[in-house]
């Protein structure tokens, strides 16, 4: 598990409400259901229904353990869906953390401060570690399933946001679950996968690199390398930004290609995007001397070809105990793809443009804006 400083200003429409009764209300809204039809499917007089879960909703009272699991049947959701959030301080988070240790072998990785890893206790693959293994594996892919995407509308956003809700409440005895069978069927494709992968590596790195090379020679031509001034990791950031809004797609380290390192994929550009037009050849060219002028002072990066699915990748790969150098691009990542889905709508004003740039350099210009010269 990795975990990230979280922006102030993101948006926190996703989070789930803490009490009870906030969370039967937010069930409730997401099921599409009055205070009465609900009271209802729970069993209460019709008279009485709407009063009733208004008083859950509002904590004037707390639902008996039998209460709720019937409300839990009648919305749908796992019964562990409802409990008392609220009473969960971060000192009794810290606390579950280290049974947690106890029990399955959790622990803190020195990986800049942020990786919580599971290990196999006394080298036993016992069914918990299974239903654990399995957990993530349906997680990972509910989460990426509901990631908003570029020109996806705010309907969609909002349909995703809610989709993810209703999983996490339904989970895990009311979601489809993977069998054994399955799950070792999930891990043939994976690695047959990588096989195919790393086969597409031994064929065709070296060729890819040579057409790079070419492409950012022949820009050379004519891009003025004066003009690209790369001296602090915001320079970098507003970079890549410039780039997306100009038409490169561009992936933060979050798609990990194969084949992974020791070291961190700082971000990836498909080398068939790259390829497709002289203007994507142009502003990539500008992305590897912007990155080449930071190795002018470091010598830290290293431009690979990577592949996942069958998609070849051109990858910028920082040397691990340089990568801290590079937290803020992962960090600001989502909010920077935000901005640019503002500064694209034709409904928003230039002056609402202006003013959300201007908080977002004023975010990554920071006491965390690392200099990359000295």
């Amino acid at each position: 598990m990795t975990f990230r400083k979280k922006n102030k200003n993101k948006d926190l429409s996703n989070a789930l409400p803490l009490t009870i009764g906030s969370r039967i209300r937010m069930f409730r809204e997401l099921r599409d259901l009055s205070q009465r039809e609900l009271g209802e499917k729970c069993g209460f007089p019709p008279l009485t229904a709407a009063a009733r879960i208004g008083q859950y909703e509002a904590d004037k009272k707390d639902p008996r353990e039998d209460i709720l699991a019937v409300m839990s049947e009648a919305l749908n959701i796992d019964e562990n869906a409802l409990y008392n959030r609220a009473n969960l301080t971060l000192p009794k988070m810290f606390h579950i953390l280290f049974d947690l240790e106890e029990l399955y072998g959790l622990h803190p990785v020195d990986n800049l401060g942020c990786v919580l890893a599971f290990d196999v206790k006394d080298n036993e693959i016992t069914p918990e570690y299974e239903e654990i293994f399995k957990f993530f594996l349906e997680w990972i892919a509910m989460y990426k399933k509901c990631l908003p995407e570029e020109g996806d509308s705010e309907s969609v956003i909002k349909m995703k946001k809610n989709t993810y809700k209703i999983w996490k409440g339904e989970y895990p005895s009311k979601v489809f679950r993977l069998n054994e069978e399955e799950l070792e069927q999930e891990e043939k494709k994976r690695q047959k996968m990588r096989d195919l992968e790393n086969t597409m590596l031994e064929l065709y790195s070296e060729e890819e690199q040579e057409k790079l090379n070419s492409i950012v020679e022949d820009a050379k031509k004519s891009i003025d390398i004066s003009k690209i001034k790369i001296e602090r990791e915001s320079d970098l950031i507003l970079m890549i930004q410039k780039l997306i809004e100009n038409g490169l797609k561009i992936e933060n380290s979050e798609c990990r290609p194969y084949p992974r390192t020791v070291d961190d994929d700082i971000c990836s550009v498909k080398t068939e995007d790259v390829f497709s037009s002289a203007n994507n050849k142009m502003l990539f060219s500008e992305l590897d001397l912007a990155f080449d002028q930071v190795n002018k002072v470091w010598d830290v990066i290293e431009r690979r070809i990577t592949v996942k699915g069958k998609e070849m990748y051109v990858t910028y790969t920082c040397k691990h105990e340089k990568a801290f150098y590079f937290r803020g691009v992962q960090q600001h990542w989502n909010y920077m793809m935000e901005i640019i889905r503002t500064r694209r709508d034709i409904d928003k004003s230039d002056t609402m443009r202006a003013i959300t740039q201007s908080k977002f350099l004023s975010i990554i210009t920071g006491a965390e804006d690392w200099p990359f010269k000295f």
